[in-house]
């Protein structure tokens, strides 16, 4: 560890400490970076007339007034192509 090499007594301690919490933030950040998915927001009307919005990954170009359908329901609906 970095910190360890640096300082000595309490001094090498509080490094070391340092290094560890700077260590793991960074480790954070990479994975957040890693876990991040590109997502669109759709605002879909049924034929009924109701609006739905749906935010899933954008895996594929819609274009408005394309039909498509819901698949699913609650938390887990997505939209597919038609």
């Amino acid at each position: 560890m970095l910190g360890h090499q640096v300082g000595g007594g309490s001094g090498r301690s509080l490094a070391t400490a340092a290094a560890a919490i700077a260590g793991a933030m960074v480790g954070s950040r990479a994975e957040d970076k890693i876990n991040q998915v590109s997502a669109v927001e759709l605002e879909v009307r049924t034929d009924r007339g109701d609006s739905l919005i749906v935010v899933q990954k954008a895996d594929r170009n819609w274009q408005a007034g394309q039909r498509v359908r819901l698949v699913g329901s609650g938390s887990t609906m997505s939209v597919a192509p038609y």
